[in-house]
């Protein structure tokens, strides 16, 4: 039996149409599965909590949608070792897609669920909120003033810059306009131009199983399991998914100028030759600033803060793709 777990509102409500014609794949292959479809009150995480606690067995959950959508997922799952998760990538984005290298073909994808067979077992990244400030409206109801938050990612963390990218592109007018003609991503590369400009540079403290380092005028830092994010930017090219280590990318002292020059090359993974960005690898990570700044976990944004901790929880997740 495979629970497949559906965002209809995803892509602007493209991820449901999707799903109409791959449920014809499960019908006329004649696979047993029961299907949750995601409500405002009632949401993916909620869904795939509901699915997974208390089951004393291993459970077959698909999940259809985007970047968003499994992030929720894999934060609603409550014990990832008694998971097989299939993941077919309906989103605006699909960073997530792009890094396990799936196929283009969504209905290829899913006849390779079907089979029920584990195809990998990869690495879930785990962020520890000890701080948290302006709340998003909407977020995980674990987000409360005061309390220390955890939250899974499957792609990557970050605090500051990119991560105000992905709290600016939230509340934009324009992503759901431009996702309707396929042209979300451009949301995102307009939105850094602007962010640019208003974002402020402020000291990092970054400690690593290796030791402490500190920026002096840091932009953002990231910690990656894939390498992909932001729409297709490859700002971690070496993370890798299965080796145990996060992949962090810092840019420190340089100036706003620099930044057009240097953030086209991030869509192929040539940045880190430019003075100021560098590339490197832990299985911990702290961070502490000298004021919060917004944090993302794989695009998602619900606070700012100013103290993260970041680990890899290694092998914890059995991928029918």
């Amino acid at each position: 039996m495979f629970h497949v777990v559906v965002n209809p509102a995803g892509a602007s409500g493209k991820t449901g149409k999707q799903w109409k014609k791959l449920e014809e794949i499960l019908r006329n292959e004649h696979v047993s599965y029961d299907v949750h479809y995601s409500t405002p009150v009632f949401g993916i995480e909620d869904i795939c909590r509901d699915l997974t606690q208390n089951t004393g067995e291993c459970i077959d959950l698909v999940i259809v949608g985007g970047d968003g959508t499994m992030n929720e997922a894999v934060n609603g799952i409550t014990d990832l070792s008694n998971v097989r998760l299939g993941y077919i990538p309906a989103g605006s984005g699909n960073d997530l897609a792009h890094s396990l290298k799936l196929p283009k073909d969504r209905n290829e994808i899913l006849r390779t669920i079907i089979k029920g067979e584990v195809k990998r077992t990869v690495d879930v990244g785990e962020t520890t909120f000890h701080h948290t400030s302006d709340i998003i409206k909407g977020s995980p109801n674990a987000f409360v003033p005061g309390r220390t938050v955890v939250r899974r990612f499957m792609s990557g963390c970050g605090i500051g810059f990119d991560a105000h990218i992905c709290q600016q592109v939230l509340v934009s007018k324009f992503k759901g306009v431009l996702n309707k003609i396929h042209l979300g991503k451009l949301v995102y590369v307009a939105t850094a131009a602007k962010v640019i400009m208003a974002e402020k540079m402020v000291p990092f403290e970054v400690t690593t199983a290796e030791g402490t380092t500190y920026y002096r005028k840091c932009l953002f830092t990231v910690g990656m399991n894939e390498p992909y994010e932001g729409g297709g930017f490859r700002f971690c090219p070496s993370a890798d998914d299965g080796d145990g280590k996060l992949t962090m990318c810092t840019a420190d002292d340089m100036r706003k100028i620099d930044f057009f020059r240097i953030f086209p090359y991030a869509y192929n993974g040539n940045h880190l030759k430019f003075r100021g960005v560098t590339e490197y690898a832990s299985e911990t990570l702290d961070i502490k600033t000298e004021e919060p700044l917004w944090v993302h976990t794989d695009g998602e944004v619900a606070c700012r803060s100013s103290h993260i901790s970041m680990r890899i929880l290694r092998n914890q997740l059995k991928l029918l793709m």
